[in-house]
């Protein structure tokens, strides 16, 4: 019988500290004048998590397999003639090889690549390193047939092997659950990431072009350069330069967006209560994501939030119509007073312990 393993990994609760929304400002909290409202965002915490990696010698699934079957009646058909093109495929076999599952994932989105993706393969890798009896082979990562060039980009930067199908893959096969990929993402530090610059700032504005930017940018921008920030588009950088430029930033003031996932790659160890990293958020009114609040509790460092000017249209679409992705990708402007208590509460921030013993807890 060949090589079959099951693994669980019971990862603790992870505590997401309280922090701070700064949003413009307004006269809804006073109407006698215009003042900066201060949002709290209540400490939480991320459930409990097992993670269970089964590795089997054989075939796995086709790409078409690996996802859902749809409600509507159209997209079922459409998934039954994928199901049966896909079972037509010709088997992939990579011998003694190890193959993980990740057709399942939002391939095409970076942060999704970095969370759903790296996150789990340095897992596993770790995995398969501490068994003692586990063959030494090469693991590769399953992608569909029509892989995302962003995806491939990604990987072929870290080397990290992968095959292209939509049918099987014959060889080790590995699946792992993916319920709660976040609880891993301190994992990516295990990439063998060129040698960073010490010379890289330690100050970082991350922008954006094009959609979701900053309507007041010609105001914000001086305001954090007198501050000592430096100004960088991730759109205009290799993978490996965003690595290197978040692995080193100390400060980082950001728009919403999957190039602060490169965070994941901070190279900063907590000293006493000082955090890893400082990450001040930047979105509209009418999309708030928690994802990133939730990168920087588990990866040891501290969030911040300054959202944007709230309008009518976005209280109408969100709260009235239920329209929840209508401002997604809508761009928004800043205060500069809000932003200025953002980054003086950002800097007084102190690493959570509670936090620390649940990291301690993890490894």
């Amino acid at each position: 019988m060949g090589f079959e393993r099951d693994y669980k990994i019971d990862f603790p609760a992870i505590h997401v500290p309280e922090s701070r929304t700064f949003a413009y400002r307004t006269h809804l909290g006073n109407w006698g004048s215009v003042e900066t409202e201060c949002v709290l965002m209540r400490e939480r915490a991320l459930d409990p998590y097992t993670l269970r990696v089964s590795v089997r010698e054989g075939e796995s699934s086709t790409c078409a397999e690996t996802r859902r079957t749809p409600e509507s009646p159209v997209d079922r058909a459409k998934h039954e003639i994928k199901r049966r093109l896909h079972a037509r495929a010709p088997v992939v076999d990579v011998g003694g090889d190890y193959a993980l599952e990740t057709r399942f994932n939002f391939l095409d989105n970076y942060a999704h690549l970095v969370h759903d993706l790296l996150g789990p393969l340095c897992q596993v890798r770790r995995l398969l390193a501490n068994d003692t009896e586990a063959p030494d082979a090469v693991l590769r990562v399953i992608l569909p047939k029509k892989a995302p060039a962003l995806a491939i980009r990604t990987l072929d930067a870290l080397e990290i092997p992968y095959v292209c199908t939509d049918g099987r893959v014959r060889g080790r096969v590995i699946e792992a659950s993916s319920d709660q990929n976040l609880s891993m993402l301190k994992r990516i530090a295990d990439l063998p990431i060129a040698t960073l610059s010490d010379e890289l700032p330690r100050k970082v504005f991350v922008s954006r072009r094009g959609k979701r930017t900053i309507t007041n940018e010609s105001e914000v921008w001086p305001f954090l350069e007198a501050r000592g920030y430096a100004r960088f588009f991730m759109e205009e950088l290799t993978l490996e330069d965003q690595w290197s430029l978040l692995g080193r930033a100390e400060h980082v003031v950001g728009i919403h967006g999957a190039g602060l996932s490169n965070l994941a790659f901070c190279l900063h160890a907590n000293e006493a209560r000082t955090p890893r990293f400082r990450l001040v958020e930047l979105h509209s009114a009418g999309y708030a994501n928690n994802c990133f609040r939730l990168y920087a509790a588990i990866l040891g460092g501290h969030w911040t939030g300054v959202r944007g000017r709230l309008e009518s249209a976005i209280v109408r679409d969100l709260d009235e119509k239920e329209d929840l992705f209508a401002h997604q990708m809508a761009s928004f402007e800043v205060d500069l007073t809000a932003l200025e208590e953002a980054l003086d509460f950002s800097a007084r921030a102190e690493f959570a312990p509670a936090n620390s013993r649940a990291r301690a807890e993890a490894d």
